[in-house]
């Protein structure tokens, strides 16, 4: 179990308990809860604090040689602040609203796995999740079930094979709370099937696989969507490899697409309100990938790894927000007031390209050095007959280009060790965020079998950074931190 608290994590506690018996059952509980204060609001508003609690457990048993089972739940309940812009057709039309999203649920999950022999076996798994939220604007009731069919097995020694089928329903409700955001219909049932065939061949022995299979997925709101995938895999020695992907996806509709209504207000015009409306729109498809992926990994002597990769994706059918039409008036609902007609639609499309080096050096027995760069490149433009309000800019200025990352963790005599982790995030051009640096610091001393003390801080190099922007309302900022941790184990961890 462990303990702590500081100036922004005000308090925290998790505790797990755990045993089993010689007939091959083993099972655990936990429980944790946090408090942690708000980050720094630049008009002194402190709407953000955060607060929640959690418990669950989890049992396996081994039948015999053939059968295993798994058996888990956990329950929740939060309390997070927040700002939200509630948009209404009477006066006073628009207005921030401060206020507390609760959110609360449950989940329970069941595992059979039968093995028949090394690589051959089927897997079951059903689970059934509870969520609800609710917002000072929104609320999401929703329930889920999700059942899952796994079967492995070999042809041969070198072919090993794979499919399986999946099917879930999510009933959701979605209440009105303010006129200016609702689901239409507010509830439904949403259904999911998917399959997928996967075939790993190894054409010279721990030398060179390849590996191609396809997933089909079948929502309600679309027909058939194929994800083919291929991959290549080549260890021409025991210090390198290389590898290489063909990746086909899609993001299917939700009813954040097809059923959601969002309102806002643009101004006065002659004393008449004008508002700006998303409509739903039925006719929103699948988002599409063609992802290309290549790197490399290598190990440099005893004590270096490196790891390159690179990637070229293409993505068609990208969402965006579309104004297919001039303003008008409109009387219902009253009072009478001019609306621009909006819609998300599909009408972007673009690429990305970039790639990663990361390293990892242990220097000595006590020190471990590890190390990354990533680079992204992004084209996002309009498509062809797009009705695209402007959306596109936004999306590539979204993500930062460059981001570097380092971390070292020392093990010192007298049972202490210390950790540094520093990282610099570049500038989000579309979002007027700066570029920033940062890192985190730790601690630790392990006193006897049991006990181990730390001193942990975040954010050290300045009070306070933005790293993305909020709206409604100024940027909140995250704050430095530093806060004491006290760990107790048993003597059988």
């Amino acid at each position: 179990m462990f303990t702590g608290g500081g100036n922004v994590e005000r308090g925290f506690l998790s505790a797990r308990y755990g045993g089993a018996n010689t007939k091959g059952l083993t099972y655990r509980v936990y429980a944790k809860a946090f408090n942690r204060s708000a980050e720094y609001h630049p008009d002194g508003d402190n709407y953000d604090r955060w607060a929640a609690v959690q418990g669950g457990f989890r049992t396996d048993w081994v039948k015999d040689q053939r059968d295993s089972f798994t058996f888990q739940g956990d329950l929740y309940s939060e309390r997070a602040g927040e700002s939200v812009t509630a948009t209404t057709y009477a006066p006073p039309y628009q207005q921030i609203v401060t206020g507390n999203a609760y959110l609360s649920g449950g989940n329970i999950m069941g595992w059979w796995t039968r093995t028949f022999h090394e690589g051959e076996d089927i897997q079951v798994q059903a689970y059934y999740d509870s969520a609800n939220r609710h917002e000072p604007n929104f609320a999401d009731l929703r329930n889920t079930l999700d059942i899952d069919y796994l079967q492995r097995a070999c042809a041969g020694s070198r072919n090993h094979f794979s499919w399986g089928l999946g099917a879930r329903a999510s009933h959701g409700h979605e209440p009105t709370i303010v006129s200016g955001l609702y689901f239409d219909p507010n509830t439904r049932t949403d259904q999911l099937y998917t399959a997928f065939v996967q075939d790993n061949i190894s054409l010279v022995q721990d030398r060179l696989t390849v590996e191609v299979g396809t997933k089909l997925v079948h929502a309600n709101y679309t027909g058939v969507d194929l994800e083919p995938s291929g991959r290549l895999l080549w260890t021409p020695s025991d210090h390198e490899t290389y590898w290489l992907a063909v990746t086909h996806a899609v993001r299917t509709p939700s009813d954040g697409e097809r059923d959601f209504f969002l309102t806002g207000l643009i101004g006065i015009s002659n004393g008449v309100p004008f508002f700006a409306r998303f409509n739903a729109n039925r006719n929103f498809q699948s988002e599409k990938l063609n992802g290309h992926e290549l790197g490399y990994r290598r190990l440099i002597g005893r004590n270096l790894y490196v790891d390159l990769a690179g990637f070229y994706n293409q993505y068609y059918d990208l969402f965006s927000e579309d104004i297919p039409g001039a303003p008008f008036v409109e009387n219902t609902p009253p009072p009478t007031h001019l609306l621009l007609p909006a819609e998300f639609g599909n009408g972007l499309q673009g690429s990305t390209m970039g790639g990663e080096i990361a390293p990892e050096w242990r220097p000595t027995s006590f020190w471990r050095l590890r190390g990354s760069y990533s680079f992204l490149h992004m084209v996002i433009e309009k498509s062809p007959g797009s009705l695209d309000v402007g959306t596109a800019p936004q999306v590539a200025g979204s993500s930062p280009q460059n981001e570097v990352m380092l971390q070292s963790s020392f093990d010192l005599p007298k049972k202490f060790a210390f950790d540094f982790d520093y990282r610099y995030i570049s500038v989000l051009k579309a979002l007027n965020v700066p570029a920033y640096s940062t890192a985190n610091a730790r601690l630790a001393w392990t006193v006897g079998h049991y006990w181990e003390l730390s001193v942990v801080g975040e954010n050290l190099f300045q009070p306070y950074q933005v790293e993305f922007p909020s709206d409604p309302g100024p940027n909140v900022a995250i704050k430095r931190s530093v806060y004491g941790k006290l760990v107790w184990r048993s003597k059988e961890n």
